[in-house]
């Protein structure tokens, strides 16, 4: 078996770099977008194993990425990211098929 590929999605270039950092230091393959369109783009074409995707981001939410994208690789395991104060409410997650969210400056402020 290859390397994993994980395609980080994600605007701030600080979350990007230890996000990268981390995965590189475990042994994956990394790839980044830095905005929705871009990490749409990715995904359909360089079919990575994990995709990592922050929810607010410029040009396409990853909301929307997510939604579009399980429309035409609905296998593909996606983790969400936010910095929003609430949760993404449940109906939406059921919408996008209960992929994980994560809230990791919320949890890093704790």
């Amino acid at each position: 078996m290859g390397v994993t590929k994980i395609l980080i999605v994600e605007d701030e270039p600080n979350m990007v770099a230890g996000l990268r950092d981390n995965f590189e230091y475990e042994g994956f393959q990394v790839a980044t977008a830095l905005d929705g369109v871009e990490g749409l783009e990715r995904a359909l074409k360089d079919s990575p194993d994990l995709v990592i995707l922050d929810v607010m981001m410029p040009r396409l939410s990853g909301l929307d990425v997510c939604k579009q994208l399980k429309a035409k690789r609905p296998s593909i395991p996606i983790i969400m990211l936010t910095a929003r104060g609430q949760e993404v409410d449940r109906a939406r997650r059921r919408r996008l098929r209960h992929q994980a969210f994560f809230y990791p400056r919320t949890a890093c402020a704790r």
